[in-house]
């Protein structure tokens, strides 16, 4: 990458001069230090005048003659992507603007530019200049007369300290970027994990520790509103489990029985609300967390899961995995023919909340209730009776 200067000076004769140290494309230019000396140099100008050396390095120069100029090619600078790296920057340079106000402006347009403030007076603190361009660590002064190796020492040091700090930045930037990146990556991972703890793996449902965990929340939410004496929304639990399971896992082999308890537990997914919290917690048992509902609105969606999971299981379902020596006993032994529906079904009980003060005794109430309902009508969701509060 090639090093980049800019000089903004008023005075030709003084922009020659950087050229002539800074490039090697002023070599053999006739020496316009002799002419200068007196203004920039010591007394002695075979000590400062330039040699006709070749310099350390062959800077790209650009030279403004006022400070809006400089202004201008600092942001074409910035705008091509090629921006300058040190501005060595004149204080008097009437009618423009001075060398301090090019040097905030500057500034503002690019904050990593290395600033050398060039002048021959005092009639400005270098505190006060420092306060008015800001950042000190890269402002520098450099008091006229100076001599040669002054200028290239500071191009030298000033270009090398750029690149140093754009190559720390993009370090920082990249340090960043893959914090980042491994932090995204890592709560990803948690998020999986976190969901594995508290999924059931084969249904892909919530767990039962899950489930406690929600119920929990629920009814801390509704104690709050008890609390600060407002109405508590309702809440209403839904309890079920597969009619006979046990009975298909015999007949079409336990594959066969995961497959109805996936597939049902697919169509309780798209039958409840997306608020509502479903978990599988037994075998064949699943329960359900219906905030903000009512017992009778919780029968009417409980009512569809019942129709949804009429005619889903065919014979042919039943026994895509079994050989035919498999399919002919399982015929003889039920009656069952090719085109047969398989009446899976499923019995549950809802349950409202009814001011219970922990969750035990609420998930109490809703296993003893669907004990008492299997006993009764099956396929059907089976509501409780009001029955007294609990203390």
């Amino acid at each position: 990458m090639r090093k980049r200067i800019l000089v903004i000076d008023d005075q030709k004769d003084i922009r020659e001069v950087y050229l002539q140290i800074l490039t090697t494309d002023h070599i053999e230019h006739s020496n316009p230090l002799d002419i200068l000396e007196d203004e920039l140099f010591d007394e002695e100008p075979s000590e400062t005048a330039v040699s006709n050396e070749t310099p350390i390095e062959n800077y790209s120069v650009d030279c403004a003659s006022q400070g809006m100029e400089g202004i201008e090619l600092v942001q074409k600078a910035l705008n091509e992507n090629h921006p300058y790296m040190v501005a060595f920057i004149d204080m008097r340079m009437p009618p423009g603007i001075d060398g301090k106000e090019t040097a905030k402006r500057i500034r503002e347009i690019d904050p990593d530019i290395e600033l050398v403030i060039v002048t021959a007076f005092s009639d400005h603190l270098c505190s006060e200049i420092v306060d008015y361009i800001g950042s000190p660590s890269k402002l520098l002064f450099l008091k006229k007369p100076f001599d040669v190796e002054e200028i290239k020492q500071l191009a030298t040091n000033l270009t090398e300290k750029w690149i140093l700090n754009q190559q720390n930045k993009e370090y920082t930037e990249n340090l960043e970027k893959m914090v980042l990146e491994r932090t995204k990556e890592i709560v990803e991972k948690n998020k999986i994990l976190e969901r594995l703890f508290t999924m059931d793996i084969l249904t892909e449902l919530n767990n039962t520790q899950k489930f406690y965990d929600e119920l929990d929340k629920e009814l801390e939410r509704i104690k709050k509103f008890e609390f600060e004496n407002e109405s508590p929304s309702n809440l209403v639990l839904a309890m079920l489990d597969i009619d006979n399971l046990k009975y298909y896992n015999e007949i079409f082999g336990h594959w066969n029985g995961d497959m109805i308890l996936k597939t049902i537990s697919e169509i309780l997914k798209i039958t409840f609300r997306k608020v509502d919290i479903i978990a599988r917690i037994g075998g064949d048992e699943f329960v359900v967390i219906m905030p903000q509902t009512d017992i009778n609105k919780a029968k009417l969606i409980c009512d569809k899961l019942i129709d949804f999971i009429i005619g889903k299981f065919s014979f042919k379902d039943m026994v895509y995995l079994l050989d035919e020596d498999r399919i002919q006993v399982i015929k003889q032994q039920t009656g069952y023919n090719d085109n047969d529906i398989i009446q899976i079904s499923i019995t549950g009980v809802i349950v409202e909340y009814q001011g219970e003060r922990t969750t035990e005794k609420l998930v109490n109430k809703v296993t003893t209730s669907l004990i008492e309902s299997k006993k009764m009508e099956r396929n059907k969701f089976h509501l409780l009776k009001k029955m007294t509060p609990h203390d």
